[in-house]
């Protein structure tokens, strides 16, 4: 395997992107793209869903095998598609990224009522992401407002399923540190870059291997 095909087969790790946003993503020309998810395709490593229309909710068909003709129209706008990973294509991202999966966790936002989710095989790094939130965005959980829940087996991503998975679901509001008297604005940044560091190793569930 080489570097352009492990690049396809990470970026659908977690959900079912496009090739075009691998190739602008990573820099890769198309042709490098093509000739790389042909391989994988023809391997039974991913599939393709086709879209009708320009609304990526009509979906077609789902498990196609591209062609290199088709692969190349997917990049050129001219077919609307997306990708994922077989069981087998997650097996070889395994192989290679050697994945802590006690690290994995996912958040999601839950329409209409603005609830935001976390997920992990740790409660205690969910626990780390709700005690770091006022740090890492302009909206920060309102405390009182977590309901947790155990999932077993947990769904982690499309294509694996875990023993066990911490939720929490919480409402959000809009965070002004500013007019927070317990920070002053150097606490704060030095709150931020601690908070910083800490989600930096928390997120490092994988190592992206090495290639000549």
């Amino acid at each position: 395997m080489n570097q352009t095909e492990y690049l396809i087969l990470e970026f659908a790790v977690e959900f079912s992107p496009t090739l075009t946003q691998v190739a602008q993503e990573e820099n890769l020309f198309y042709s490098e793209v093509v000739n790389a998810a042909h391989h994988l395709f023809q391997n039974g490593d991913i599939l393709a869903s086709l879209y009708s229309g320009e609304d990526p909710e009509e979906e077609e068909i789902s498990n196609v095998v591209l062609t290199c003709d088709e692969i190349q129209a997917n990049l050129n706008g001219e077919l609307l598609a997306d990708y994922y990973l077989t069981p087998q294509g997650g097996a070889k991202w395994e192989a290679l990224a050697h994945p802590n999966w006690n690290q994995f966790s996912s958040g999601f936002f839950h329409y209409p009522d603005n609830r935001i989710e976390i997920i992990g095989t740790q409660r205690q790094i969910v626990e780390t992401f709700l005690a770091i939130d006022c740090f890492m965005g302009g909206h920060k959980h309102i405390p009182g407002s977590e309901v947790w829940e155990v999932l077993e087996p947990w769904e982690a991503t499309y294509w694996k399923t875990l023993k066990k998975g911490y939720s929490v679901c919480y409402q959000q509001e809009s965070n002004y540190w500013y007019l927070d008297e317990t920070y002053t604005p150097i606490d704060w940044v030095e709150s931020y870059e601690q908070a910083g560091r800490c989600y930096a190793q928390m997120t490092k569930w994988y190592k992206r291997p090495l290639f000549d």
